[in-house]
């Protein structure tokens, strides 16, 4: 949770990625940060906005 700050949405993503994927908590951190991490295209649509501002 500290990862996400608590976000709701982002700590389901986890909580269903570690389900599915049958993976340890800690290979899932080391590889949430990554460019093709589970977060990559939560955080791709708010870089696509930050783009957009002037």
């Amino acid at each position: 949770m500290a990862m996400v700050g608590g976000h709701p949405y982002l700590v389901s993503v986890a909580l269903y990625y570690l389900h599915r994927e049958k993976i340890a908590l800690k290979e899932l951190l080391q590889g949430a940060p990554t460019p093709t991490g589970i977060y990559s295209h939560h955080l791709r649509g708010y870089l696509a906005m930050l783009k957009d501002q002037p």
